[in-house]
């Protein structure tokens, strides 16, 4: 699916100018030709640090500020990269397609520049170990998670302030790229939705050959996955490293999209001999995933009805809605677009009632939805990250990733309730349009020149700095994954369903 959207046409810039961005994104001062650059997350162009409102007050002086900025300058997390790949492979043109390739063997290859290895095995440093079980897998095995962000150099230099040590005050280590922390969600998307949607975009409609790259990365995923498997059929967040004990913490928004992945590797891997044993685990994977989101996705908090962010074993229970420390966890607008994009009408409406879908939008409204003309009375013009602190709702913050997600869940939801059938319902249909229509307004105002030397454009990642509940902190600079969001958006292209489409993911799926 290839052509623009409608809705979308005149809200953002030329196609070319998100693409150019969405193509060429390299860290600033990356030097050789743009085919062998490493893309990075954000374009952060370095005055961007001399500014005195360019990272929280709360954080100056910490190690957490150094951090901060050098996560921003240097990392490729692998969920923002396989966006990219999509939104290349929805272009289609032959350097789009080089460039979506040639993340998929490096994946295979398992190396990139300095980094020799970019996966959590059990035999190399971290000595990680997989589920309940303890398992370990082997570089010789063939199937670990990938660390959620890359980086090509190990040792870095501060953009802010060209050291390349801590200050003394901090300890004076050297600084080197720390992040090795291999979580579910971006495998989903590294190795899962992001190169099966191109390989079969690359197809145009012909069957997938068995030993395509892309299929070979997707099927060394799923051994991983299994071991990571819990009692209650979800999937661990993450492996643990040596000398831990695996934390039985189950993140609803990666195993939602885990089970998307799984449904679209289900769909192009053919019934050939040498697959049934992997087709059969495949299946045991979407069995689980389907019957944990049934009894555990969703609840009544607070008198209404919610998606959980996540759920954890305490004291051997599992109790959905909480995290591993006990405390309750916060309202996640995402598990709420995203599981409503990947499970659907007929699965939802099902399960808790007609209309279900769109009472769980009209929350992630109350709580998250941004509204710069004041008050919810407003038109809605994006949606944020999640309630506050206290619960009480954030209506100032907007995350154009996070609007974009919800712009495709409208489209979506829209459709299947135009659709005949027992949840049909034209009134909600056109109400979520209009929620789409005010939402593609309001994010154009986040689209910027990224670099005054380029004609590319891009989408800020979020509005203003903002702590996004869930442990990281969120800054106004030029992002990947919003742009490349932009792009499927401007062309109608649902990520979540295998070639796009108005439809959830599992939609006349069995």
């Amino acid at each position: 699916m290839n052509t623009e959207h409608p809705c979308s046409r005149s809200e953002f810039a030329a196609s070319g100018a998100l693409y150019e961005f969405v193509l060429r994104s390299s860290r600033h001062g990356a030097s050789g030709p743009v085919d062998g650059r490493l893309p990075v997350s954000f374009l952060v162009e370095p005055s961007y640090w001399q500014r005195s409102d360019g990272q929280d007050r709360r954080i100056a002086g910490t190690a957490i500020e150094f951090w901060q900025r050098l996560y921003l300058q240097y990392a490729l997390n692998l969920y923002c990269a396989a966006c990219r790949q999509i939104a290349l492979a929805v272009d289609g043109s032959e350097e789009a397609l080089r460039a979506a390739d040639r993340h998929t063997r490096m994946l295979l290859d398992d190396c990139v520049g300095e980094a020799r290895s970019l996966r959590g095995w059990s035999d190399r440093t971290g000595g990680w170990r997989y589920g309940d079980a303890r398992s370990s897998l082997e570089s010789c095995d063939g199937s670990a998670f990938f660390f959620g962000a890359i980086c090509d150099r190990f040792h870095l230099i501060d953009p802010h302030t060209g050291a390349s040590c801590f200050p003394p005050e901090l300890g004076g280590a050297r600084l080197s790229w720390n992040f090795f922390d291999p979580f579910l969600g971006e495998n989903s998307w590294a190795a899962l939705i992001g190169p099966l949607q191109v390989a079969h975009l690359k197809a145009r409609g012909t069957a997938l050959q068995p030993q395509c790259d892309e299929i070979r990365l997707a099927r060394s995923l799923v051994p991983a996955c299994l071991a990571m498997q819990s009692p209650v059929g979800g999937v661990y967040a993450r492996p643990a490293a040596s000398g831990h004990s695996q934390e039985r913490l189950i993140s609803n928004e990666t195993n939602l999209t885990l089970y998307a992945g799984l449904t679209m590797l289900r769909q192009v891997m053919p019934d050939v001999p040498e697959f049934r044993g992997q087709l059969a685990e495949v299946d045991a994977l979407r069995q689980g995933l389907r019957g944990y989101f049934r009894h555990y996705l969703g609840g009544s908090v607070a008198g209404e009805l919610r998606f959980h962010a996540c759920g954890a074993f305490l004291d051997g229970v599992f109790r959905p809605g909480k995290m591993a420390n006990g405390q309750p966890a916060p309202f996640a607008a995402d598990v709420h677009t995203w599981g409503m994009s990947i499970l659907g009408v007929d699965e939802i409406d099902g399960l808790h009632g007609r209309g279900s879908c769109f009472r769980l939008w009209e929350s992630v409204k109350r709580h998250t939805g941004f509204y710069p003309e004041g008050g919810p009375a407003a038109p809605l013009a994006g949606i944020g990250f999640s309630a506050g602190a206290g619960g009480e709702p954030v209506h100032d913050i907007c995350s154009p990733e996070w609007t974009f997600g919800a712009i495709n869940m409208c489209r979506i939801l829209a459709a299947e309730y135009d659709a005949p059938g027992p949840n049909h319902d034209a009134g909600l249909a056109a109400r979520l349009r209009e929620d789409e229509r005010s939402m593609l307004e309001g994010v154009a105002t986040f689209e910027v020149s990224p670099d005054p030397d380029s004609r590319s454009r891009a989408f800020l990642y979020v509005n203003r700095i903002a702590d996004t509940g869930f442990g990281w902190q969120a800054l106004p600079v030029p992002s990947l994954c919003a742009t490349a969001w932009a792009m499927m958006i401007q062309r109608g292209f649902n990520p979540f369903h295998l070639g796009g489409g108005s439809v959830s993911t599992g939609h006349g799926i069995p």
